[in-house]
């Protein structure tokens, strides 16, 4: 591991205290609940004036931003936005799900805003072009991209579909997304594998839930986020994702999809998915304090041809409970590759990750020995290290930050690290604040 990705992973941290937002040269205050279209895209005012009093409407903001040739950043209040003007394969935002074609940063400022696609076509469709979009403060849900009558992509992204562009830079900050179905990428789609495109996809403190993929028996891939661009996911939790097709080939059903370019995961929780925990073929797969738990078929599926030099770097992570339905917490092919670096304070509930037996390393630890279970009831769910186990300050004694292998400075809940004593392995301190043995428990820092 290079210093150039300890710099890339320090720009990510402070990227994520600084949301994308793209310069706004106008800011669209959305005033209605209600969906209806704009009246005049275009004309500098957002305006539906098929309702009374010609409000803002989502529809009409995105609508107006599309046409004034601006970044603009649309302001929603906290409240529930339900879509519900039916008409697929549409693409200038007047019916079915709204299409983004330039610079926008959507967020609820200091709130939480719910759209809801009401089942009727995919929430938000970001088509190809060279732009950046920032989602911030949302919960997107019932998103359905399965309705389409066209080529098998539109089926695609049931909660944001990401069109191949050429120069694409989009974030997800604190959005939850939640019960979207798909043919393939159940909540989100990102392409842009294609050179030259440098399509680039952040999530930051976000929950994917209850996202479901039911294409083809070879479609139905990435639960969650089917992705072929570059893709950091940090401080997020991925789960309970699933598909209605079963298997285990070509990454079906799997909660990550992910192809060609690199796969970064941070202090994350990718846990019971109906098959893989991570499908990753050819490119680079970084995972640095993860916990990948409880997936039916596998934890991490990664294939690399050889072609292209790829690596699978693995540090204070843990990977185990993975093979209710006969799999294997790690999928490796080759079996034995050359690009594997697992060498750091990681934890396999069996062999097959092939972990080393230096540098703190476990294997044979089950599920139960290490973790709790998974916290439903936590805005990012987590299974929290038992006091005293396998992963209770166990991961790497490097001071935080300081090198690649050492943990992060804080935890996917925002904790430091450092609660109650050395960095444990896995996505979430433990903290005991009495360490005679009297009492334990948890304590959860606000995000």
């Amino acid at each position: 591991m290079t210093s150039s990705r300890l710099a890339v992973w320090a720009g990510i941290l402070l990227h994520a205290i600084a949301t994308l937002q793209p310069a706004p040269a106008a800011t669209l205050a959305v005033t209605s609940f209600q969906d209806a279209p704009d009246s005049s895209p275009g004309n500098g005012f957002c305006a539906a004036v098929s309702l009374p009093g010609a409000p803002c409407t989502l529809r009409a903001a995105i609508m107006e931003a599309n046409a004034n040739g601006e970044s603009d950043m649309i302001e929603l209040s906290a409240g529930v936005y339900v879509l519900s003007i039916a008409g697929i394969d549409e693409n200038a935002a007047a019916t079915g799900d709204l299409d983004i074609t330039a610079a926008a940063a959507i967020r609820c400022l200091d709130c939480q805003a719910v759209i809801d696609g009401g089942g009727l076509d995919r929430v938000f469709d970001v088509r190809p072009g060279t732009f950046d979009v920032g989602f911030t403060n949302l919960t997107i849900r019932n998103g359905n991209a399965t309705n389409s009558n066209a080529a098998l992509d539109t089926f695609a992204g049931g909660a944001i579909r990401f069109l191949n562009g050429s120069d694409l830079f989009s974030e997800i900050n604190r959005c939850h997304l939640l019960d979207n179905r798909a043919g393939v990428g159940g909540a989100i789609y990102a392409d842009g594998a294609s050179p030259p495109d440098v399509f680039q996809l952040d999530v930051f403190d976000s929950e994917f839930a209850g996202n479901l993929v039911e294409g083809g028996a070879a479609d139905a891939q990435g639960a969650a986020i089917y992705s072929r661009g570059h893709l950091v996911i940090a401080s997020s939790s991925l789960h309970d994702n699933g598909s209605t097709v079963s298997g285990r080939l070509f990454g079906i059903g799997a909660t990550i999809w992910h192809a060609e370019r690199e796969l970064q995961l941070l202090d994350s929780t990718v846990d019971g998915g109906s098959a893989q925990g991570i499908y990753k073929t050819n490119g680079n797969l970084s995972l640095r304090n993860v916990t990948i738990t409880d997936n039916a078929t596998s934890g991490v599926s990664w294939r690399s041809d050889g072609v292209v030099p790829a690596t699978f770097w693995l540090r204070n992570s843990i990977i185990a409970g993975n093979a209710a339905d006969g799999g294997s917490d790690c999928f490796l092919l080759p079996t034995a590759p050359s690009g594997l670096d697992n060498n750091g304070y990681n934890i396999d509930g069996g062999t097959d990750c092939n972990l080393s037996t230096a540098d703190g390393n476990q294997s044979l630890v089950s599920l139960d020995a290490a973790l709790g279970p998974l916290r439903r009831d936590l805005d990012l769910p987590a299974r929290f290290p038992k006091p005293g186990g396998p992963a209770s300050n166990a991961a790497s004694p490097d001071t935080l930050g300081s090198t690649v292998s050492a943990c992060g400075h804080y935890d996917q809940l925002g904790n430091s690290h450092l609660l109650g004593g050395r960095c444990d392995i896995g996505a979430v301190e433990y903290a005991g604040l009495f360490k005679n043995g009297f009492e334990n428990f948890i304590i959860i820092l606000p995000p």
